[in-house]
């Protein structure tokens, strides 16, 4: 046990830490076998940004993200192109139309 009272501070902000961390991990695991008994899709999506959400706040180095989204992207090659093919067309509808002017045609002068 700590003696100094900066230590007993640490031990307990670590503590909270853990457990915050524990479950965001816990909450990845079960998502990522529920992918593997569906296949489904949409937790393609689901666990990629889970995986964004843990590196960018820490809680995985982000090498490992990147290797955990290769995993996954080893698993199901056929639902990575679905995925990959709608996020085209997500961003294909948000683009502006280009617009044209139109011309009228002009009177002809005799």
């Amino acid at each position: 046990m700590p003696i100094i009272k900066g230590a007993k501070k640490a031990l307990r902000q670590n503590k909270k830490k853990r457990s915050l961390h524990d479950g965001a991990k816990s909450v990845y695991k079960k998502e990522l076998n529920l992918f593997k008994k569906s296949k489904d899709p949409k937790k393609v999506s689901v666990l990629f940004s889970l995986i964004d959400k843990l590196s960018k706040n820490g809680i995985i180095h982000r090498n490992k993200a990147n290797r955990l989204k290769a995993q996954i992207s080893k698993i199901a090659p056929s639902i990575k192109k679905e995925v990959k093919e709608a996020a085209v067309k997500k961003t294909i509808k948000k683009e502006t139309p280009v617009k044209t002017k139109k011309t009228s045609p002009k009177a002809k002068k005799a």
